[in-house]
């Protein structure tokens, strides 16, 4: 189920190419750009960016903190981009045939909604994996490790389970997280070999990107590492639409 999760997925983003690319201008301009403006904004050099982007902790280290700021504003831009992506790929997609949304548009509210249910799923999860650690620290060796691990993975899954209520969020239908939850009884490994299949890919679209940007000019490195930051921004919102047609509105998947 899985595999077929993630294959419907990608095929919805192949079968509407125009759309997605409409829908991803913003967020390919914001993410290809922003090392540009931040290097042009700082002292910083664009290599300095990109080590900022990629570690917070070594670029503080290093003195090269002078950035953060614009970077952090960046990352905004970013999360507001995104968000928009999100909202008008879902009600795209779910509302089809809808005239005032054949179009990907997005409503301010929609986004807002999306926004708050995220941040009240992150909590969740948050205080979740931290009772898993406290449980943890109190067990004998080498019961913590088994437990933090188990933890982590159920923690994966329910990210993907209760996450079926954003897309409910952007086409003003969200149920509850409650309710999402029932919606997606029975669908734990389903999830957790939806998360695999994802890492994987992940990986396997990253790396060659990464390889060339080693090799290439550090002038061109943004243009080769935005890539696989979108696709996989892409992917992800694709397989949230996907989990809803299906487990909330019973759509068959290709």
């Amino acid at each position: 189920m899985a595999w077929k999760i993630f294959v419907h997925a990608l095929k919805m983003l192949n079968g509407s190419r125009d759309m997605v690319l409409r829908l991803a201008i913003p967020l390919i301009i914001v993410t290809i750009a922003t090392p540009y403006v931040v290097a042009s904004a700082t002292s910083l050099s664009l290599e300095q960016v990109l080590e900022t982007q990629n570690d917070f902790n070594s670029t503080v280290r290093s003195g090269a903190a002078e950035g953060l700021g614009v970077i952090s504003l960046a990352g905004i831009v970013q999360l507001i981009v995104t968000l928009w992506l999100a909202v008008a790929w879902h009600r795209y997609v779910l509302l089809a045939g809808n005239s005032q949304t054949s179009e990907g548009k997005a409503p301010a509210g929609r986004i807002l909604a999306y926004f708050g249910w995220s941040i009240l799923i992150g909590i969740v999860l948050v205080v979740f994996v931290g009772l898993g650690v406290l449980l943890a620290g109190a067990l004998p060796p080498p019961l913590p490790a088994l437990v933090v691990a188990a933890t982590v993975v159920f923690a994966i899954a329910a990210f993907y389970r209760l996450s079926v209520i954003l897309p409910a969020a952007a086409i003003g239908q969200a149920e509850g997280l409650v309710a999402t939850w029932e919606r997606t009884s029975g669908t734990t490994l389903t999830m957790i070999f939806l998360a695999a299949l994802s890492a994987i890919f992940l990986f396997v679209v990253a790396l060659p990107f990464a390889f060339l940007a080693e090799l290439l000019p550090i002038a061109v490195q943004p243009f080769l590492l935005a890539v696989p930051n979108i696709l996989i921004t892409l992917i992800g919102i694709s397989i949230l639409t996907t989990l809803y047609g299906h487990y909330v509105e019973g759509r068959e998947l290709a």
